[in-house]
Order: structure tokens, then C-alpha cells, then sequence
């Protein structure tokens, strides 16, 4: 289930049409709304879009104050009423959803969600949300395949790709979700998520590299001559991982995320900053050896944060750096 309010959906497109004092007040719902007021937020929303009854923006910020003050069949009624509304359609059937679900109408919200992808097939989010109350009922094939096919047919949505991550990492193949859980910090950057990613993609190598060790792998001959032994056990070094991702470069991919993901890994290693994508997405793993790497290489990090800052979005649809940028 993914809450979230709407003030880039139209927001904007109100301004010419509400007074300077009305668009202070929308402002003031919207914070309410997520700061324990949302009982305010609803008096404040309700009589703006009665006022404004054509502005869409402000009956979806209703419906999201409803959510949060726990009104769910009111929060469901006012998204049910926005499904048509271009722009705002597949989160209303996403909204609507998450209210039935919450009100404890869990056949209706799946319902919701499938009707939603009638009109919208190509919904990451409502994938997503099939997939998380797959994942609520402890299945979790049913979950990940869900995820993947979110995944596939919304490749820019990366929701779902931190939930088949964490499904992973969380399994006897955390290897499986390196790829996932790389793409999600790439594309969200910043964040308690793309922190708790670092972490458990740093143990999902953990887990490569021992496995490598066993199975005289080459990647793991490239993390011992960076200095790594089997023996480490589950904390590799920073840099043997950066070591034994560039041997895993050269590999075949094993599905389009790997394939989106190995392209743009070519990017990185032709600008240059290697070592510090590396270490960026493992450092809280081990983050006494990326301090200590950091304090020597403030320059490069900046440099690299520059450049994934341009060109990380870049990943969503695979595309590639050209010499001219």
C-alpha cells in the first residue's frame, strides 16, 4: 500500500483560479493532512472544492485527508469519483484501493486494483499494490511475480523494485535481488529506503562472494587479489565488492533490469567513477571503511555525485551516455 498526496497532480493548475488566501489555505490542508490534523485538513478541503467543484486537484486532496482521518468509505467514495479524470485516473484506482483495503474490504480493493489495470495495463503502481497484499498474505512467488511484472510493464516506476529487492534479500537467493535493489538506489539517489538497500545489497554480496569462493568463480579471485579472503565471512570489503562487480560486468545479463543495469554500469566505469559507485552503493554496510575511504576522496565522490545527479535517470530507460554529454 503506497499513501501518498497528490499536489503535483494539478496543484498548479489551480492557482489561477483560486485567490492568493485559498491557495494558502490548500497549502496549510495539504501539510495537516500528514502532520496529525487531518480532521482540519477534511473541514478546510471540503469547503474548497465545494467552492471549486471542477478543480480535481482539491476533491483528490480531500480524498487523501479522508484517508488520514480514517473516513475510508468517504476516502473511497471521492477517488471512485476522480477514476475518469485524465492525469489523475490510475492513482485514483490506486487511492480508492488503498481506502477499501484499509477499511478491512480487502476483495473490493483487489477488484479496484484490477479494474484499474483494464484501463491502465501498463500500471506499475497497481501492480505493486496486487502485489503487496500477495505479499501481506505470505505469498510470496505471487508477490515477487507481481513486482516483475510491475517492473516490466513500468520500468521507470521503482517501487517495485525495492519490494522484489527486499523479497530477495530477504530469501535463500539474496544474490537474485542485487539487481533490483541496485536499480531502486539509482533511480531514488536519497532516502531511509536507498540506505536500507545499501545494507542489504551489501550482504547480498557477502553472499556472492562466499558462494564465488566455493565455486572457484573468477569473481572471486578478482576480490582476493583486491585484498578479500573467503574467510571474511559476511563483511567483505568495499573494495573487493567494487572489484567483483567489474568482474560481473562482463557477464550475460539474465533479464532486462540486469541488462538496463550493466549498460549503465558501462557509463560509469567510461566517466571515470568506479570506485565511487561502488562504494555508494554499499557504503552502510561498512561504513567505517567508506568514511575512511571518503576522507581521502571527497573529490571524487563530489565529482561522481555530479555525474549521477545528470545522468541517473538515464537508467529507467536504458539509455546511454554519449561523448557529447
Amino acid at each position: 500500500m503506497a499513501i501518498s498526496s497528490a499536489l503535483t497532480l494539478g496543484t498548479a493548475e489551480a492557482q489561477s483560479k483560486l485567490s492568493e488566501a485559498e491557495m494558502n489555505e490548500l497549502g496549510e490542508a495539504i501539510e495537516q493532512s500528514d502532520n496529525g490534523k487531518a480532521d482540519k485538513a477534511v473541514k478546510t478541503l471540503t469547503r474548497l472544492a465545494e467552492a471549486h467543484p471542477q478543480e480535481n486537484a482539491i476533491r483528490y486532496e480531500l480524498g487523501y485527508a479522508l484517508l488520514k482521518d480514517y473516513k475510508y468509505a468517504d476516502a473511497a467514495a471521492t477517488f471512485h469519483a476522480l477514476r475518469d479524470v485524465d492525469g489523475m485516473s490510475e492513482m485514483a484506482y490506486q487511492m480508492e484501493g488503498n481506502a477499501l483495503d484499509m477499511a478491512g474490504r480487502r476483495g473490493d480493493a483487489v477488484r479496484t486494483y484490477k479494474e484499474g489495470l483494464m484501463r491502465h495495463p501498463s500500471s506499475g503502481r497497481l501492480l505493486m499494490e496486487l502485489g503487496t497484499i500477495r505479499m501481506q498474505e505470505e505469498d510470496y512467488d505471487g508477490a515477487l511475480a507481481l513486482y516483475e511484472r510491475g517492473i516490466e510493464a513500468d520500468p521507470e516506476f521503482s517501487s517495485n523494485y525495492y519490494r522484489a529487492a527486499w523479497l530477495l534479500f530477504c530469501s535463500d537467493t539474496p544474490e537474485d535481488g542485487i539487481a533490483y535493489g541496485e536499480t531502486y538506489i539509482i533511480m531514488a539517489k536519497t532516502g531511509d529506503r536507498v540506505a536500507e538497500m545499501s545494507e542489504m545489497t551489501y550482504y547480498a554480496y557477502a553472499t556472492v562472494l562466499r558462494k564465488a569462493a566455493m565455486a572457484g568463480d573468477p569473481m572471486a579471485e578478482a576480490a582476493k587479489n583486491s585484498g578479500y579472503a573467503a574467510e571474511d565471512g559476511d563483511h567483505p570489503t568495499l573494495r573487493a565488492i567494487s572489484a567483483a562487480k567489474r568482474a560481473r560486468l562482463e557477464r550475460e545479463a539474465g533479464n532486462e533490469t540486469e541488462e538496463r543495469l550493466r549498460n549503465f554500469e558501462r557509463m560509469v566505469l567510461e566517466a571515470g567513477h568506479w570506485d565511487a559507485y561502488c562504494r555508494w552503493l554499499t557504503y552502510k554496510g561498512n561504513k567505517e571503511e567508506f568514511n575512511g575511504w571518503l576522507s581521502l576522496h571527497e573529490d571524487d565522490m563530489e565529482n561522481f555525485a555530479l555525474w549521477i545527479n545528470k545522468h541517473g535517470d538515464r537508467i529507467k530507460a536504458g539509455e546511454t551516455v554519449t561523448d557529447e554529454d
